[in-house]
């Protein structure tokens, strides 16, 4: 397969993403905004349910996000 040179186009979509993260990131630090959602952990047959994101090196177990009506309640 042949490799296509990039264009001025793609590199200024990557210069306004890369501008668009650390502005995300400042605004991260400075709200410092809370993240509380459910961890499931799910065991069947001596095994664990693990997700390998491609955006981080290692696995974890799933999880998710609650919204500002819903409350954490354990079963």
């Amino acid at each position: 397969m042949a490799r296509t040179r990039a264009t001025l186009l793609d590199h200024c979509y990557q210069v306004a993403l890369w501008l668009a993260f650390q502005g995300l990131r400042f605004y991260w630090f400075a709200r410092r905004p809370r993240d509380h959602g459910p961890l499931v952990v799910i065991w069947f047959e001596n095994r664990v349910l693990l997700v390998r994101h491609s955006y981080k090196a290692h696995r974890s177990a799933p999880v998710g996000a609650m919204r500002k009506a819903e409350t954490a309640v354990m079963r």
